[in-house]
């Protein structure tokens, strides 16, 4: 399923049609389902985090669906749909969803990389895909900017699956404007965001119990989750000048 899951996104970025996008939308959200259950069946975890994330994304793809076969693109309809991509991929303020699932997820299930970063892909295109109106374009800035604050001041006492969700949080407001950008500024950044997540998921799956530990501990987690977040001089921050460059 992990074939179909690429495959479909692959396809997706490759087209230029609305309907193909949404149709390898839902086949992606379906291989995603897929690979949840079986991660949470390794876990012998509760499966109810898996019909969360296929009705959500279900409901934001059939409203998607309706407005595009409508083809009545009014600020209004150009804001909704905005506000369905948005909790697709699980932004402030439609992200209650996404962190309810994330922070019950551990670090070694492959659903929670995924769905921080390969997930995105397709929302993004189809954000990119969109001709909005300077009205819709300011709001969706303003919701960006919004949500790039992560409470760095509860880091010591989140275990690491929810700093791990925030620290995607505030990366998807950067997804965002990145698509609002250029394809090519979008690619990039999930592509180096996906690196360091990597490196950094490994680095917390190594201990797993509260951060609360030593002060050389604690410092050593706040510099990954400032990397995450994009603060200076730490590689995120570099990728993100470059893109607001671009802006």
């Amino acid at each position: 399923m992990t074939n179909v899951l690429l495959l479909s996104s692959i396809n997706g970025i490759s087209s230029i049609n609305w309907m193909t996008v949404w149709l390898m939308m839902e086949l992606n959200t379906l291989a995603m389902c897929f690979i949840m259950t079986k991660d949470y069946n390794k876990m012998k975890a509760k499966k109810i985090d898996t019909l969360i994330y296929f009705l959500t994304q279900m409901m934001a793809s059939s409203i998607i669906i309706i407005l595009v076969s409508s083809q009545n693109m009014s600020s209004s309809n150009e804001l909704l749909m905005m506000l369905c991509l948005i909790t697709k991929m699980g932004t402030w303020p439609l992200h209650l969803w996404y962190i309810k699932i994330l922070s019950c997820m551990e670090l070694k299930m492959k659903s929670m990389l995924l769905m921080m970063t390969w997930q995105k892909v397709l929302p993004a295109t189809m954000i990119s895909l969109m001709e909005m109106s300077n009205t819709t374009k300011m709001i969706t800035i303003l919701l960006c900017l919004t949500s790039l604050i992560t409470p760095l001041t509860k880091v010591k006492y989140m275990k690491p699956s929810m700093i791990m969700t925030l620290s995607s949080l505030n990366n998807n407001s950067w997804i965002i404007m990145a698509s609002l950008i250029s394809m090519e500024t979008l690619l990039y950044l999930i592509m180096m965001y996906t690196m360091v997540l990597i490196c950094s998921m490994k680095q917390l799956d190594n201990n797993p119990k509260s951060l609360n530990k030593t002060m050389i501990t604690m410092m050593s987690y706040l510099s990954l989750f400032a990397n995450l977040s994009g603060m200076p001089p730490f590689t995120m921050f570099w990728v993100k000048l470059m893109m607001m460059k671009k802006f």
